[in-house]
């Protein structure tokens, strides 16, 4: 009877084994649940479910963080959550070969009225961002389609701070540097301008 039983483990062993080795993997750069573009090959974002998880938060009482849906924004979503999206949203500041991880998107409500005459200054605490890092913050505008480029006024140890003269969704971009192409000085970029 025992010969039997572990005759049946090592089967069921056995089976589970061959099964698990049998699976197609897929292969995708992943940090902490966010995944990251990178140029050679186009990955699914996974969106934080909500701010209150501690991902960002802001300090400020002329804003309030709720939780971003990606539903309400489709047209807008959608570019965030491909390599290609993503590099023709950012443009001229996009530099091939540059890895993009979309850190975090939020709905930032503002307290009061912010405009191009009264512009709004606001920080948030980021966690995955470092001060020498080339962080880009999106905001997606009305009607709520396409997504602007804000180059941070300043970007340190887990913060980032940003103006804006108008709020919505909020996203947050790390692009990792490309490798130098060249021996030599000159080769990185920026980590304020991503330049």
């Amino acid at each position: 009877m025992v010969k039997l039983g572990k005759k049946i483990v090592s089967l069921a062993v056995v089976l589970g084994l061959t099964l698990s080795m049998g699976m197609v993997s897929f292969a995708r750069d992943e940090v902490d649940g966010d995944y990251v573009f990178n140029s050679s090959s186009a990955t699914t974002y996974k969106s934080p479910t909500a701010t209150s998880d501690g991902t960002v938060k802001s300090n400020s009482t002329e804003v309030k963080l709720s939780v971003y849906d990606p539903a309400a924004y489709s047209v807008a979503d959608a570019k965030l959550r491909t390599t290609a999206g993503l590099r023709k949203i950012l443009g001229n500041y996009y530099r091939e070969g540059m890895n993009l991880q979309l850190l975090h998107v939020t709905e930032v409500v503002p307290t009061r009225e912010v405009s191009e005459a009264n512009p709004l200054t606001v920080s948030f605490d980021v966690p995955k961002v470092s001060k020498n890092d080339t962080i880009f913050v999106l905001h997606c505008g009305k009607p709520y389609t396409d997504w602007e480029v804000i180059i941070p006024d300043a970007v340190g140890d887990e913060c980032v701070t940003a103006t804006f003269t108008d709020l919505s969704p909020v996203a947050f971009v790390k692009a990792n540097r490309p490798a130098a192409s060249g021996s030599g000085s000159g080769g990185g970029l920026s980590p304020k301008t991503g330049m």
